[in-house]
C-alpha cells in the first residue's frame, strides 16, 4: 500500500466535520451548550470575589471601630500593657488583610 495514500485516508478520518464520516459527526459541546463555559465560571468567580472583598472592607471597619474603642480604655499594668500590644498586631492584620482583599479584587 502506498503510504501518501494511507496517510491521507487516516487524515480523512480524522479530520472532524459537521457532516457524517466513518467516525461519526462532529462532537458536540459539553452539556448541549454552544459556548464555552468557562467564560461563564470565570465571570461568576470575578463577581464573588468582588462581592467577597467588598464584605471584607465591611467586616474589617467593624473591627477597626471596635480596636479604636479598646485603644481608649484608661487602664495601667502589664495585662494592659499586654493588650495593647495585642490590639496593636491585630490592626496591623487587619491592614495586611484589607491590602490582600484589594490586590484580589483588582486582579479579577
Amino acid at each position: 500500500m502506498d503510504t501518501t495514500r494511507h496517510r491521507t485516508r487516516v487524515m480523512r478520518r480524522l479530520t472532524l466535520s459537521p457532516t457524517p464520516q466513518e467516525f461519526g459527526s462532529m462532537p458536540e459541546p459539553m452539556f448541549g451548550q454552544t459556548a464555552c463555559r468557562c467564560h461563564t465560571v470565570v465571570a461568576d468567580g470575578r463577581e464573588r470575589i468582588s462581592r467577597l472583598a467588598s464584605s471584607t472592607a465591611l467586616v474589617t471597619g467593624a473591627v477597626r471601630e471596635t480596636l479604636a474603642g479598646c485603644r481608649g480604655i484608661t487602664w495601667d499594668g502589664p495585662a494592659a500593657t499586654y493588650f495593647r500590644g495585642s490590639v496593636n498586631t491585630l490592626a496591623a492584620l487587619m491592614d495586611e488583610h484589607d491590602d490582600d482583599a484589594l490586590a484580589a479584587a483588582r486582579i479579577a
